[in-house]
């Protein structure tokens, strides 16, 4: 969790800049000139639901773009299934940090349009679902 502070002389402090969780802490803490300080209570903040999907992948060794990967934050639950073009079930995935690697039981697939199925649901806010093509290039 991120916690936060803001003091009431025009500055805010941020005691985490770059974090990962998709809940956020705010506090607000009031300090008087003459010592005095007060405390609110703590907010929980969900950040909403968010899916980010690349539309080809170069599953070649290189270092970048070798996996299909959903980048996304505020998801709870996820599952994504990839099919050939014939509709056979070549991968699933229940974390959106398990991303296909274009290999179907260590055997590398050709190139070409692949389908997905995508869902996923939000902490607070909802879910998503997709369909879509991505692309497997190989040199």
């Amino acid at each position: 969790m991120i916690r936060l502070a803001l003091v009431l002389a025009l500055s805010f402090t941020s005691i985490v800049a770059q974090a990962q969780s998709d809940v956020v802490e705010f506090r607000v803490l009031a300090e008087h000139e003459d010592g005095r300080t007060s405390i609110s209570n703590i907010v929980e903040v969900s950040r909403p639901l968010h899916i980010y999907l690349p539309t080809a992948f170069t599953p070649d060794g290189d270092g970048l773009n070798d996996m299909f990967e959903v980048k996304g934050e505020g998801i709870s639950e996820f599952k994504m299934v990839i099919y050939d073009r014939w509709g056979n079930q070549l991968f699933v995935s229940n974390s959106h940090l398990q991303g296909w690697d274009g290999k179907v039981a260590g055997t590398e697939s050709p190139t070409g349009a692949y389908t997905y199925e995508l869902t996923a649901t939000g902490h607070e806010f909802g879910s998503i679902s997709k369909m879509g093509v991505i692309n497997l290039l190989r040199p």
